[in-house]
């Protein structure tokens, strides 16, 4: 049986995302309007009800009073209120914590029908313009270890999602103060608001690959991973012609097959490649070596980028860990890259090791067991 993955991703941590980006949806439209900075408060209720209908958890999102603002039919059968009501006094009471605190936590309360327990998924949900909200997603009794995880998670996720949305929102406010003398300065906020959207849009895809990856289940079977290499540099070949890296491909004749999930194995290659491009300079290259070592193939992927720190490097595959490499390199990372990565090899019951020196580039590799015999 696989071991537990790096992360247990919460459906409160998805529907954090979705909520996020269908605000946004309200918030841009077509065309940037001066009206809509306004409109976007008054609409809130109404964008939270389409995202949270699709989630198959209770899940609602209350104010600063305590009020219900938005609820799926979940949450209703769960708790026994309606739209407008107040939550009950423990969540009340966890909500008003969390608002002060702008950390997450885990609330438990007794099932209504009796005979049970629900665990409450509490995170802040706050932006500029915007009334304090909290977001609750009921589940069931999951154990304490991943209340912890979920709980680390959320707040990291709740930092990276205010980020972005607090620019996109002072923007706005610059979209319906500036005069209609002022173009090049609408533009340039037209132009941010564009980029933190597509910034948001990143790592929601991001968070729910992660929750895909913890849910559905994976097919091990004897794969290529020579194809899976080619099918990878492939993938990225128009990107790394743009930065100008070159992509190398090095393996050993009559490589044998792995035992493996060739479509997950596939997104830890493009993941470290992608990792590989965006911070290798131009003029550079990257190479994947797939090779035999014992009973196992080892496969690495070595750029020529600007390195890792000491500092940095016992937490490379903390999700939403970007460390010094954010401020040297693209800022158009999630953080999430190689925390999928690792959460795939640990479904695949394989570690893997990174060798990096500030200057001298990076080595990541792992090993998969052979099958033998020629691929």
């Amino acid at each position: 049986m696989p071991p537990d993955p790096l992360i247990s991703l919460p459906l409160a941590v998805v529907a954090l995302g979705l909520l996020a980006l269908l605000g946004l949806v309200g918030l841009l439209g077509a065309r940037v309007q001066h009206r809509l900075a306004r409109r976007q408060v008054d609409d809130l209720p109404e964008l939270l009800v389409g995202v949270l209908a699709s989630i198959p958890s209770g899940a609602l999102v209350v104010d600063a009073s305590g009020r219900v603002l938005a609820q799926n039919e979940a949450s209703r059968q769960h708790l026994r209120i309606s739209l407008g009501s107040a939550v009950p006094n423990l969540l009340a009471e966890a909500s008003a914590r969390v608002i002060r605190g702008r950390s997450p936590e885990v609330s438990v309360l007794p099932a209504p029908e009796g005979g049970g327990r629900l665990l409450v998924d509490v995170s802040p949900l706050v932006i500029q313009g915007v009334s304090e909200l909290v977001l609750m997603v009921l589940r069931g009794n999951g154990g304490e270890g991943r209340a912890a995880r979920s709980r680390q998670l959320l707040g990291a996720l709740s930092h990276e999602l205010r980020t972005p949305l607090t620019a996109i929102m002072g923007h706005m406010d610059i979209l319906a103060s500036s005069g209609p003398d002022e173009e090049d300065l609408r533009r340039r906020s037209e132009r941010m608001i564009s980029s933190e959207a597509a910034r948001l849009a990143r790592l929601v895809e991001d968070m729910l690959q992660l929750s895909r990856l913890e849910s559905a289940p994976f097919h091990m079977q004897p794969v290529n991973i020579r194809s899976v290499a080619e099918e990878a540099i492939s993938t990225l070949y128009a990107k790394s012609e743009q930065a100008e890296v070159a992509l190398l491909l090095k393996a050993s004749a009559n490589l044998p097959r792995v035992l493996g999930d060739a479509d997950r194995l596939q997104q830890v290659l493009i993941n470290l490649i992608d990792n590989g491009i965006k911070y290798t300079p131009r003029g550079g290259s990257l190479s994947v070596s797939l090779a035999e070592k014992a009973e196992d193939v080892e496969v690495k992927v070595e750029d020529g980028g600007s390195g890792i720190s000491t500092q940095d490097l016992p937490h490379l595959f903390e999700p939403f860990f970007r460390g010094g490499l954010a401020e040297r390199g693209s800022p158009k990372g999630t953080g999430l890259g190689l925390a999928i990565v690792k959460t795939i090899l640990d479904q695949h019951q394989t570690e893997i090791a990174v060798e990096s020196k500030p200057g001298e580039g990076s080595r990541f590799s792992f090993t998969l067991k052979s099958l033998g015999g020629a691929a």
